[in-house]
């Protein structure tokens, strides 16, 4: 990293162990010589990311009614969108799309009580909730709209500014 120009700060550093099956429980980074130990949960831009949040925070069966449940896949969705206009050629790749399309649908079951052999389209249209990929679309085309906006505003600045210099 120091070779790219980039340094870590180890007093802000946190480590956080991803593993399908829990074979490991626990792992020990070292960076400029001081050991970061793993965590079940690590702050990210002010959020807490926990493993298995989204299984917690809804149980199948019980807790909190559909609406709380709409409310806290929308928040997921906000995270997962984040920087939509900046990955969303990645999104693209079949690899990443199943991934973020399985998280969506973990969602979206636990927000209808559905079944899980229901498809993740049939799950977005029960929980009233847009696909994934439709919603970072839509940031992509926002983001282009603004830009154009700004650009054409700027453009008619400029072409004042100079009509009054003339006259």
């Amino acid at each position: 990293m120091e070779a790219n120009g980039l340094s870590v700060a180890p007093d802000k550093s946190e480590a956080m162990l991803l593993v399908e099956r829990r074979t490991i429980r626990e792992m020990s980074v070292r960076t400029e010589g001081r050991a970061i130990e793993s965590q079940e949960a690590v702050g990210y831009l002010g959020m807490e990311n926990g493993c298995g949040s989204p299984g917690r925070l809804l149980p199948t069966l019980g807790g909190p009614r559909a609406s709380k449940r709409r409310v806290l896949c929308s928040v997921v969705h906000g995270i997962l969108l984040y920087g939509a206009e900046a990955w969303i050629d990645g999104y693209r790749k079949q690899k990443y799309r199943q991934m973020l399309l399985g998280i969506q649908r973990t969602m979206v079951l636990r927000v209808c009580y559905a079944y899980r052999r229901v498809s993740g389209e049939a799950l977005c249209v029960l929980a009233g909730v847009p696909p994934l990929d439709l919603l970072a679309e839509e940031r992509l085309c926002e983001r282009k709209r603004r830009k154009n906006e700004r650009e054409a505003d700027a453009e008619s600045r400029l072409g004042k500014a100079a009509n009054s210099e003339l006259s």
